[in-house]
């Protein structure tokens, strides 16, 4: 095996000597923006077999790639290009090599931007238990590797990015540097992309930049979502003030002193960026930041109602599962023919809907376009949130790709209100997706049981709202179309006023020792 393993290196070496002989060894100052749109750029290279022990092998095509920088084309600057990686699968193990720098003639450092997020989306993510990514430098050719610094668990970039820099002032040869990106042997179930952008080998500046934290301060602010930033000033570094901007539009300000410096208010999931400029534009900071606001059904005791309709076009809500969190219930189970479940990995957002009187409701959820999620999974529950007991469970059973369809045909359930929760396949692609309930037999503007108990009049309606064959005491409720309860009482009255409700149309819903029903009236 050891006479295998040094043939593999020797091999190895011998290419990539080969490789960099066809590129001159680079004197810095040198930047690599990656803004060309190619991975590896030229005189870099990849490999996608070895350890920083062994050195890299096979070299030639890997898994490093070109995409924009935190997935977000304005998160970085005039060109969004940057080197990124997916690490998810544990078989994953590639180098990205650059060329070879002559750091004799000064003292010198390295200097990237490097940030996490995850897979396809700007969400902070975790790095898997065992993952890794070093960077690397060899001063003998590619043959020995040491690591200047690594990512995991314990030090993971943010989804926002961040500059680092490393002193090289003790390396005075030739040198090379890599990152090798490692899923380790544990297959974790994060999937996230790791970026590499504006590598830089050069002097240290004459300045000395300030240092900052961006703190989102107030999120989910009025009916937008709105969110405050707090620009937190560690150090002025060399200037004696520094000026804050950002990309929105707010009043600048300018700072004499450390100190918490507020900004906002933003539109929920807006990527604001923040450029810090002092005496020296050497060292202006750049810096960008977001926030999104969690939905409001993330939890399964915060379900957004669905109205029933005779189609799917008839009443589908727009929702969204981005920054929806694990709702901790407990996880679906048999969601397709091999009793999966669903590849649940968390991020559900809730629905509730109610079974009408023939016990018939089709729950789906479809596409929406333009938006990154297309594979939803989704499970039907009775009872209370905590102690639930799921009905069905499916992944791909709608006729819009992979979106869901769960249809349920039980007069045990009439008039049952059941909880609906939705997830994206893996918890990986985060957007807008529509979901609606149907029942052909619904009427559009009448009673919904055709073998009524109860009956209401006058309907249309601007004031008082009658109701017929109720005795003793009733819950009524009034549920609008979005789902919301707008009226709640227990009574023996036999009439509601619904003179302060909007005009629209309403779900009246009556529970007594008698009988449930619902009802649909119009308030002018």
């Amino acid at each position: 095996m050891k006479k295998i393993t040094l043939l593999y290196t020797t091999l190895f070496l011998v290419a990539f000597s080969q490789l960099q002989a066809q590129c001159d060894v680079i004197i810095p100052n040198y930047i690599e923006t990656f803004n060309a749109g190619i991975v590896p750029p030229d005189c870099w290279s990849e490999a996608t077999a070895g350890t920083p022990e062994t050195g890299p092998m096979e070299l030639g095509g890997g898994l490093w790639a070109e995409d924009d920088y935190l997935n977000d084309t304005v998160a970085s600057g005039d060109m969004d290009n940057s080197a990124r990686i997916n690490l998810f699968f544990n078989t994953t193990a590639d180098w990205l090599i650059s060329p070879a720098f002559d750091l004799s003639g000064s003292d010198y450092e390295l200097v990237y931007n490097v940030a996490v997020t995850g897979f396809g989306n700007s969400n902070p993510s975790n790095m898997g238990s065992d993952d890794e990514v070093q960077v690397l430098i060899s001063e003998d050719d590619g043959v020995t590797w040491n690591a200047l610094t690594t990512y995991n668990t314990s030090n993971t970039p943010s989804n926002a990015g961040q500059e680092e820099r490393i002193d090289l002032s003790e390396y005075t040869g030739n040198a090379i540097f890599a990152f090798w990106a490692s899923e380790g042997t544990t297959n974790d179930p994060e999937d996230y992309d790791f970026f590499i952008d504006e590598f830089q080998v050069r002097e240290p500046l004459n300045c000395t930049p300030p240092t900052f934290d961006l703190v989102v301060t107030e999120g989910c602010i009025g009916e937008d979502g709105e969110f405050n930033v707090a620009v937190n000033i560690n150090t002025l570094g060399s200037a004696p003030a520094i000026v804050i901007t950002d990309d929105q539009g707010s009043v600048p300000q300018t700072v004499t002193e450390i100190g918490s410096f507020g900004f906002g208010p933003y539109v929920s999931g807006t990527i604001i960026t923040y450029t810090l400029t002092g005496d020296d534009p050497d060292c202006t900071q750049v810096r960008s930041v977001s926030f999104i606001c969690i939905p409001e059904n993330d939890n399964c005791i915060t379900p957004t109602g669905l109205v029933v309709g005779e189609d799917f076009n008839t009443n589908p809500i727009t929702a969204t599962n981005q920054s929806a969190t694990d709702s901790m219930e407990a996880d679906p189970t048999n969601c397709d023919v091999a009793g999966g479940n669903g590849n649940y990995m968390g991020g559900d957002v809730w629905f509730s809907v109610t079974v009408p009187a023939d016990g018939i409701v089709t729950i789906e959820t479809n596409s929406v376009d333009g938006s990154s999620l297309s594979d939803s999974a989704m499970a039907v529950y009775s009872g209370e949130c905590g102690t639930l007991t799921q009905i069905e469970c499916d992944d791909d059973d709608s006729d819009d790709g992979n979106f869901s369809l769960i249809s349920i045909n039980d007069t045990s359930l009439a008039n049952t209100t059941l909880l609906v929760r939705v997830w994206e396949f893996g918890n990986n692609a985060f957007g807008e997706f529509l979901v609606s309930a149907y029942n052909p037999n619904i009427l559009n503007v009448a009673d919904i049981d055709n073998a009524s108990v109860f009956s209401m009049y006058p309907n249309p309606t601007e004031n008082l709202l009658h109701i017929k064959g109720v005795s003793g005491k009733s819950e009524i409720r009034i549920v609008n179309m979005i789902g919301q309860v707008v009226y709640s009482k227990n009574t023996t009255q036999n009439f509601v006023d619904v003179s302060t409700l909007p005009s629209g149309i309403y779900n009246l819903q009556i529970n007594n020792n008698e009988a449930s029903q619902t009802l649909r009236f119009v308030k002018n």
